[in-house]
């Protein structure tokens, strides 16, 4: 039997080997269409979960505010949903306008960094609190006005003897409330204000109740229930929006506390981590957020917390 036709099988390397160790694996591939019967089906599949994983992870950028140095707080004005203020690292202090995406006043508020803003509840001015140990007050209408050189008013001008009160380099500045000779000269790390009263609160190394109208502090909040003093500097406060006598407040030793403004303490609450910021829920009193060490926020109900008498 006489062989007439022999057939044989060669393939080139290059279509399966890789050039260098560090290359991939080449996987070959039959494009025949009768072998795949679903590949419609699962490109339309690709591209669908594709759109909607895109729909999901979505940032909408919708405009730059930029600042020379770190923004290290921010406020809303409670009624202009346009009007935004912000504070740096450095003490300026800015005026946006969000609809415009523009700055429309600026100005070099504190010595060092801004450390809170708050605005009034009446919306006409704000309050600011930075790392130069001072509280400042700042009228709304005239920085929208743009103006940048008007004195500090005259009933402050002496700030109980401390020197260069006058010869602050903060511009349009309506009222100083310097924190220097009420608190131990230290400083000033979070500031809110009542929703109706002409009164806030600041934090710092102790918890002081203000007046708008006077120079010096109201009323210290200091936790003595245990017998011995809070010697933790407060991080944050906020006050309630619905329950007004009610706050709460933040230290560096882990602590939550709950005031009242007519009776002192009402609740201390061990927590494991610091807590960096607090927020209230404006619509159910009893729900309070806290910004924690572990990145995730907490939702605390306080209906459980045995807050005082109203009629006491």
């Amino acid at each position: 039997m006489s062989i007439k036709k022999i057939n044989v099988l060669s393939r080139n390397p290059d279509h399966y080997l890789r050039e260098t160790k560090h290359d991939i694996h080449k996987v070959q591939r039959n494009y025949d269409p009768s072998l795949h019967p679903f590949e419609a089906s699962r490109e339309y599949k690709l591209a669908l979960n594709s759109v909607k994983l895109e729909r999901v992870f979505a940032k909408p950028f919708v405009g730059s505010l930029t600042h020379t140095e770190g923004v290290s707080a921010l406020c809303r004005h409670p009624s202009r949903l346009s009007c935004v203020f912000t504070g740096t690292v450095e003490g300026e202090l800015r005026l946006w306008d969000i609809s415009h995406k523009k700055c429309e006043w600026t100005v070099q508020a504190h010595g060092g960094q801004i450390w809170s803003i708050v605005a009034a509840p009446d919306g006409n001015s704000f309050f600011t609190v930075g790392n130069d140990k001072t509280i400042k007050k700042w009228s709304l209408d005239k920085a929208k006005e743009g103006d940048h050189d008007l004195p500090v008013d005259t009933w402050l001008s002496d700030c109980y003897g401390m020197p260069d009160c006058t010869s602050t380099t903060a511009t349009n500045l309506y009222a100083v409330l310097d924190a220097l000779a009420h608190i131990g000269k230290t400083i000033v790390t979070g500031i809110t204000h009542h929703r109706y009263r002409n009164e806030f609160i600041t934090c710092g190394e102790r918890v002081l109740l203000w007046d708008a109208s006077n120079k010096a502090p109201k009323f210290s909040y200091d936790w003595s229930t245990s017998g011995d003093r809070n010697d933790a500097s407060v991080a944050s406060i906020k006050f309630n929006p619905v329950e007004t006598d009610l706050f709460a407040s933040s230290d560096y030793a882990n602590n939550l506390v709950l005031y009242d403004t007519r009776a002192k303490e009402v609740k201390k609450l061990k927590m494991n981590l610091r807590i960096n910021a607090l927020a209230w829920n404006p619509m159910e009193a009893f729900i309070l957020t806290a910004a924690s060490e572990d990145y995730n926020p907490d939702y605390m109900p306080t209906k459980t917390v045995p807050l005082i008498n109203h009629s006491v």
